[in-house]
């Protein structure tokens, strides 16, 4: 049973902060991933190096904590830290597992209504990011792992959102936003430093700097003069 996207972006929002990207959805949306429960999902999840890298090698009740924080834009209350971390720790649960159990919880609990709205107005909102961005290709280009600048803007905006769901604008901002960093990292070249000996430096296509001193006071230590040369190529 392939996973659903409200089951992806849940668990996309637990463990990573962020919504969906495209190819990403796109995979776990597919059959033959092996992977059919939202159990092994969240596992799959887990391991992953953008969690893992954080937080992999906090202790458990940071862990837990950090996908309170993601899913419910708070910290865990003392009672909740202790019930989860305890079935953790007696082997009842996976750690690799329990944000499942905390979207079902939420879900489920008739005294968590404050979390059942923050996790549904962050699903819903990382929801319309992804559809967003699967409409654009510059904005498919933009947000993938080779740009943390698009994940941390995403990832910014989504925790933000707790009891007020996120409108239409304000999503289509984000989009833009990672458009136009996109758009102009793309557009940016390298960085040339004159020398004090003689230099001869070309550009590249883009939009390069060229940086050198040249002050007649202190003749001495500049860096840019008669004896270099200059090549800014086709960039600007």
């Amino acid at each position: 049973m392939a996973l659903t996207e409200s089951q992806i972006q849940e668990l996309y929002v637990a463990y990573f902060g962020r919504p969906a990207d495209v190819e990403g959805k796109a995979y776990w949306s597919g059959s033959t991933t092996g992977i059919s429960t939202t159990l092994e999902f969240a596992a799959n999840m887990h391991s992953q190096s953008e969690f893992q890298d954080a937080y992999g090698s906090k202790t458990v009740a940071t862990q837990v904590n950090q996908i309170y924080q993601n899913l419910f834009g708070r910290d865990a209350d003392a009672e909740g830290l202790a019930y989860w971390t305890g079935q953790i720790a007696d082997k009842t649960l996976e750690l690799a597992e329990i944000a499942v159990h905390l979207v079902w919880a939420a879900k489920n609990n008739d005294g968590g209504s404050a979390d059942k709205t923050a996790l549904e107005n962050k699903v819903a909102a990382a929801t319309a990011f992804t559809t967003d961005v699967e409409a654009d290709a510059t904005a498919q280009l933009a947000y993938t792992a080779d740009d943390a600048t698009a994940f941390t803007t995403a990832k910014t905006f989504i925790s933000g959102i707790t009891s007020t769901a996120a409108t239409d604008a304000e999503i289509d901002a984000q989009v833009t936003t990672i458009k136009t960093d996109y758009s102009t990292n793309v557009a940016k070249g390298s960085t040339y430093n004159f020398t004090t000996a003689a230099d001869d430096l070309t550009g590249t296509a883009k939009n390069d700097t060229f940086k050198g001193i040249s002050d007649a006071a202190v003749a001495a230590s500049n860096t840019f003069t008669s004896i270099d040369s200059i090549d800014g190529g086709a960039g600007t």
